[in-house]
C-alpha cells in the first residue's frame, strides 16, 4: 500500500507511516491537490479521499463531509472543497443529499 499527498500541509514529512498495524510507504508529491490524498493498494488501485484543513470553518468541513459521503455523489475529492461555498451552506443547500449530485 502506498498513500500519495501533496507536502503543503503536513508538517511531518516521513516517506513511511504505520497504520493500523501496517507499514505504508508515503509519496510525497506537490502536484498532488492538498484536499485529497491519494492510496493505492492492490484491490483498488486509486482510492481518491478528501482531506479537510484544520483550519476550515466548521460548517465548510461539515458540508464537505455531507456532500463526499451523499449516495451518488459525482463531485471528485479533489474538488469538494471548492465545490463547498459559504452561499450553499448559508442556503441550505449542502445539507440535502441530492445537491451533492449535479444536475445533468
Amino acid at each position: 500500500m502506498c498513500i500519495m499527498l501533496a507536502p503543503d500541509r503536513w508538517e511531518e514529512r516521513s516517506p513511511r507511516l504505520r497504520v493500523g498495524g501496517r507499514l505504508v510507504r508515503v509519496g510525497w508529491f506537490t502536484t498532488q491537490p492538498v484536499s485529497l490524498l491519494t492510496a493505492t493498494f492492490a484491490e483498488y488501485p486509486n482510492l481518491h479521499l478528501l482531506v479537510i484543513p484544520p483550519e476550515t470553518e466548521p460548517v465548510l468541513a461539515e458540508a464537505a463531509m455531507i456532500m463526499a459521503t451523499a449516495p451518488g455523489n459525482a463531485v471528485a475529492a479533489s474538488d469538494i472543497l471548492a465545490t463547498v461555498t459559504s452561499d450553499s451552506v448559508s442556503s441550505g443547500r449542502v445539507r440535502d443529499a441530492d445537491s451533492a449530485v449535479p444536475e445533468s
